[in-house]
């Protein structure tokens, strides 16, 4: 019991941790694959304080615009080098992929 209890333990624990990463990989993966193209307008970019290689993790805001001109709001939380900062500053135009099904699982093309 105590084994099973301690192995229990170290996997949840291992879950915590690697299991965010691992799951916004998979989604990323699934949009890129099976998402739509689409133009979205940068409204807002907000800094959340953490990092990801050093490189801080932002929520960008989005209008996008479908390929049949509907407008619809997004958002995609992505670490960005301070390099490519500008890219993404409120106004600019981005490149986005989309799930049909799921609007809201969406990727910025870099």
């Amino acid at each position: 019991m105590n084994r099973l209890f301690i192995f229990l333990f170290v996997l949840g624990f291992l879950a915590m941790i690697f299991g965010s990463p691992v799951m916004r990989k998979i989604n990323a993966t699934r949009v890129q694959q099976k998402g739509i193209d689409a133009r979205a307008r940068v409204l807002e970019i907000k800094d959340t304080g953490n990092r990801r290689n050093k490189n801080p993790v932002v929520t960008i805001k989005l209008m996008v615009t479908d390929p049949s001109g509907r407008e619809f709001p997004g958002e995609v939380e992505m670490a960005v080098s301070p390099v490519y900062m500008s890219r993404y500053q409120p106004g600019k135009t981005v490149s986005v992929k989309y799930l049909p099904d799921s609007p809201s699982k969406m990727i910025i093309e870099e």
